[in-house]
């Protein structure tokens, strides 16, 4: 069974099963960065392949910003599906420290 713990406008809502331990919400939230850092890697190989246009380029600015950029889409990105890696990532590595114990 689910239950409500919270609702942030950052966050969104943050479900929670009733027996899960912390160390399953750290587990969670590692999957979770880990799926934005691959993500990230991903968007930053896309963009270095599109052309730059030098009459408007930025230079140095511009591509932090798009950096910026890159890291918080990675991060929105993490919550869009169902069937996310970070979901499937987590059950799996669950189940085996689950069965070591």
């Amino acid at each position: 069974m689910l239950k409500l713990v919270g609702v942030t406008e950052k966050e969104g809502v943050v479900l929670q099963s009733k027996g899960q331990r912390p160390r399953d919400r750290e587990l969670q939230k590692a999957c979770k960065e880990f799926e934005a850092l691959l993500t990230y890697q991903l968007l930053r190989s896309m963009r270095r392949t599109v052309e730059k246009c030098k009459l408007f380029d930025g230079g140095q600015g511009e591509e932090i910003y798009e950096s910026l950029f890159d890291l918080e889409l990675s991060k929105q990105m993490v919550d869009m599906g169902p069937n996310s890696l970070s979901r499937i990532l987590y059950e799996q590595l669950k189940r085996r420290i689950d069965k070591r114990e």
